[in-house]
Order: structure tokens, then C-alpha cells, then sequence
């Protein structure tokens, strides 16, 4: 993973002092920043973060005030972020009584659902749907001096690049259509990260539970179709991507 945060100077504590008032000093803090790049127009993106324990309890930090922003001008990038009244936090930072209340978070889920549309001579033929959902798998390097956290990842839809393959130890994927009328069609399983490791019955139920979970969604892709006045039209097209990574979160040096 890349250890350059773009807005590191902005981690400090005076930030966490505004988000959590009782911060102290001495408390640990765990502060997710997931970035989004795409590359293309897109017409909306959506995003969560999910922190789960060793027990294997799923917990949403700040609940229904994660929100999705673009942090950086004139950039394809968005970020994953809470809202605090009027204020936008800088992702999404968890405060921790201890070191060993932090290390049990033992992993942090980020899904992304990306709409974008196809175009023929400047009008709109054809919605998709892109999902991405990134696994990272945390380990934690104690240091009693500095007790502030980064998990830092710039993610993208195109899983076939470099970046992907040299950052993640597992990208799989699928490419599906929705039929209005009958349902899904898995069209094609796709391994980015080798192509001679033959894709898991694992991998392959995780990609098709996750497209029956869209199911209930079908009258919103319905509308969003008729919305943006794109032409009748029977199905649209899918594709589900899946990260997986092991992460050993250390301390920043920041004040």
C-alpha cells in the first residue's frame, strides 16, 4: 500500500479535538482515508466503511453520517468521509481508549457503488453499475510515543492496472447484466490478480451472493434509468470487484 497520505498535514489533533471533543492525548486513534479514483464521468458514487472485531461484530463508524465527498479540486478522486454538522471530517477517524481496544479491530471493509453512463453521439444509450468492495486485513505496531493511526488506499475500478496487481494480494471480479424481467446473468469470473490461479467456489459464491443483494435494488435502477432519460432498454451492466489485502497499520509522526 502507498504510505503518502495527500492530506497529512491536515491529520492532527486539533482535527480529532473538533470531531471528538474528550479527545486526549493519550487516547489511540485508528483514522481510515479511502480514496476513490475514476478515471471516466461517472453520475454519482456511493461509499461505507465498515470496522469489524475479532469476535466478528460488523460496527459503521458514525453511522448514517458517512457521506462521500471530492477532497481534492478539479481531481476524479472521492473519499469516504463523516459529516459533523456543517463540517466534513478527512475521512473517517476512530478514537480508541487503548492500544489493545484498537488492535481488535481486525479488519476494515470499504464498498464503493460507482453509476456511470455510456454515451452515442452526446445522448445517453446505456447505464452501468460498478461495485467495488475492498477487504483489508489489519495487524498493528505498537509505539507508545505516537498513537495516532493512518489506513491509507487509493482504490480504482480498473483492476487490471499495475497499481492493482503490485498493492493487493487478491483482485477478483465478475461482469454481469440485470434483466428487469429475469434477473442476473453472471456473464464472465475474472481473476486480475494471475491469470493462472484458477478463481474459488469461495470467491465465485461471494461475487454471486453479492449480485442477489442487488436484487432488491431493481426498481431503483429503474428509476434511475427513466431519471437520466436514457432509452428503454431491458437490462444493464454490472461488474463487481473484489480487493483483498493484509495491512500492518503504524503511527504517524504528527502533532
Amino acid at each position: 500500500m502507498n504510505d503518502y497520505i495527500p492530506q497529512r498535514r491536515s491529520l492532527n489533533t486539533e482535527e480529532l479535538k473538533r470531531v471528538f471533543p474528550d479527545y486526549r492525548k493519550d487516547d489511540y486513534v485508528l483514522w481510515i482515508i479511502m480514496d476513490l479514483f475514476v478515471c471516466h464521468a461517472i453520475e454519482e458514487v456511493k461509499g461505507q466503511v465498515i470496522i469489524e472485531t475479532s469476535k466478528g461484530d460488523q460496527i459503521i463508524p458514525f453511522d448514517d453520517n458517512q457521506i462521500v465527498k471530492k477532497p481534492y479540486i478539479n481531481k476524479r478522486i472521492w473519499q469516504i468521509a463523516a459529516k459533523q454538522g456543517r463540517k466534513k471530517t478527512i475521512g473517517i477517524p476512530i478514537v480508541f481508549n487503548s492500544f489493545e481496544e484498537m488492535s481488535d479491530v481486525t479488519k476494515v471493509f470499504v464498498r464503493w457503488d460507482c453509476e456511470y453512463l455510456s454515451y452515442m453521439c452526446d445522448e445517453p444509450f446505456n447505464f452501468s453499475l460498478s461495485v467495488c468492495i475492498a477487504e483489508y486485513e489489519l495487524s498493528f505496531t505498537k509505539n507508545e510515543n505516537d498513537r495516532i493511526y493512518a489506513l491509507y488506499s487509493k482504490s480504482t475500478l480498473l483492476c487490471d492496472t499495475k497499481h492493482n496487481r503490485n498493492n493487493y494480494s487478491e483482485v477478483v471480479g465478475c461482469i454481469a447484466s440485470l434483466d428487469f424481467d429475469d434477473g442476473w446473468f453472471i456473464n464472465e469470473y475474472i481473476d486480475y490478480t494471475s491469470a493462472s490461479r484458477k478463481i474459488t467456489k469461495e470467491e465465485t459464491t461471494f461475487l454471486a451472493n453479492l449480485l442477489n443483494s442487488l436484487e432488491k435494488e431493481k426498481n431503483y435502477f429503474k428509476d434511475r434509468v427513466n431519471t437520466l432519460s436514457i432509452p428503454v432498454d431491458s437490462e444493464i451492466d454490472v461488474e463487481i470487484i473484489r480487493y483483498k489485502v493484509k495491512y500492518n497499520a503504524k503511527p504517524l509522526q504528527i502533532n
